[in-house]
């Protein structure tokens, strides 16, 4: 028989969680990295790949039998010894990046997505250690990691273990919430500002409900933040009938997850169409126009998405009964995101998509705005299409800015909570 192989089996958990954070099209299992000389080496266990960031994940398992009342010394020692090891196992990727190595970036579709190793881009390191049996130990017996954070060669790492992780997953579950949660656990660990026993899901309790309270530290207002143990667990339960009632709202933002999953589709479609030549503007049809959208929709929070979701399902009942329906909203003074519903055939939606995309573009001065469109919302099978306008010309600039005041009212802004009743 086959002896089990829990370094893996953990390994396929971890990808599972990354899978529904950060969805397939980001993440990348064992990457691989040439060398100069030809040799292929494993660069890390998972990357997630995002806009200026690259998230490095090393992911170590050990087998416990001891809850952590019946652990001595040499117990812990070991402990730490594999958390030190998924730590300076970062220094292979950090090397792969500063020698420029060819990195292989095959993403969990088989899609071999762009990626310039010589761009700018912020590393994180983080190591999900998984203890093996201590989840049939009461909760306070198992064994915790207290002050989960370093830097190693200038790489910022984050420690989690496992069971934490997959519960942050359930707070926290797209790449800007989690690159901020990051980030801001980041400056408070390296500032001393949290106290030396604050248990990881406690501090999580306290940034989701207590934000203002993170802020004024982030800010210097306070010295020392002293975290009372067993919080998250009263959250649980004082929020029970919130943390429910926020899931059914955030329903309509994983209509934004489902159209970056399954975008992937229109590669190799390419409709007749003239598109502007610019440096930035990506052919249609091709991995960098496919790449170039996800991104772009993926930069949304899940409250962002939340708000898009349901005015695209607004949009998409319209077009069940007018057989049309679009809208505006604005990212930022510069940024915009138009989405379109039609019962047209795909190459008219596209047409319309289009259009559309740059009549807001140039009628409002746009930097950038993103497009997507798909069917009403009564068809029996969906696609979906986009395209990114980002600083491109337009040689009827004039006569699109001119089309802007009869095509559309005055754009949207977000306007979302997450706890509407709270």
């Amino acid at each position: 028989m086959t002896k089990p192989n829990k370094g893996k089996e953990t390994e396929d958990l971890v990808e599972s969680v990354c899978k529904i954070m950060f969805l397939s099209d980001f993440t990348i299992r064992s990457p691989k990295y040439k060398k100069a000389s030809g040799l292929q080496k494993e660069a890390a266990d998972f990357l997630v790949p995002f806009a200026q960031h690259l998230l490095a994940f090393q992911v170590k398992s050990k087998s416990e039998i001891k809850s952590w009342p019946e652990k001595d010394e040499k117990d812990f020692n070991r402990i730490n010894a594999i958390i030190e090891k998924g730590i300076g196992q970062l220094n292979t990727i950090k090397r792969a990046l500063k020698a420029g190595h060819l990195l292989e970036m095959r993403n969990s579709r088989g899609i071999n997505i762009p990626f310039d190793s010589k761009s700018r881009i912020k590393l994180i390191g983080i190591v999900i250690v998984d203890l093996i049996g201590e989840e049939h130990f009461r909760p306070e017996e198992r064994t915790g990691v207290f002050n989960g954070f370093t830097y190693h060669q200038e790489i910022p790492v984050h420690v989690f273990l496992r069971a934490d992780f997959d519960l942050i997953a359930t707070e926290i579950d797209t790449l800007p919430d989690f690159i901020e949660f990051l980030d801001r656990r980041e400056t408070l660990f390296s500032k001393q500002q949290l106290g030396p026993l604050t248990a990881e899901l406690d501090f999580l309790a306290i940034y989701k409900t207590r934000p203002a309270l993170i802020s004024d530290c982030l800010e210097g207002k306070c010295d020392l933040l002293i975290i009372e143990g067993g919080i998250w667990d009263r959250y649980i339960a004082t929020h029970r009938k919130n943390i429910i009632e926020r899931t059914y709202l955030n329903r309509p933002s994983y209509l934004v997850d489902s159209i970056i999953t399954t975008i992937h589709s229109s590669i190799d479609y390419v409709p007749n169409i003239k598109y502007p030549s610019h440096k930035k503007a990506h052919a249609l049809g091709t991995v960098e126009n496919y790449w170039g959208v996800i991104v772009e929709l993926s930069k949304l929070t899940r409250l962002q998405r939340r708000s898009v979701g349901e005015k695209l399902l607004e949009k998409m009942k319209k077009a069940d009964s007018t057989g049309h329906g679009h809208a505006l909203l604005m990212l930022d003074e510069k940024s915009a995101l138009f989405i379109l519903s039609s019962d047209k055939d795909r190459q008219q939606r596209f047409n319309g998509l289009y259009n559309l995309s740059a009549i807001a573009y140039c009628g409002l001065g746009l930097k950038k705005i993103v497009g997507i469109a798909t069917e009403p919302l009564s068809v029996k099978y969906r696609s979906y299409d986009g395209i990114v306008l980002d600083d491109v010309k337009f040689e009827n600039h004039d006569e699109f800015a001119e089309s802007f005041k009869t095509s559309f009212g005055a754009p949207e802004p977000f306007k979302i909570t997450e706890y509407k009743s709270t």
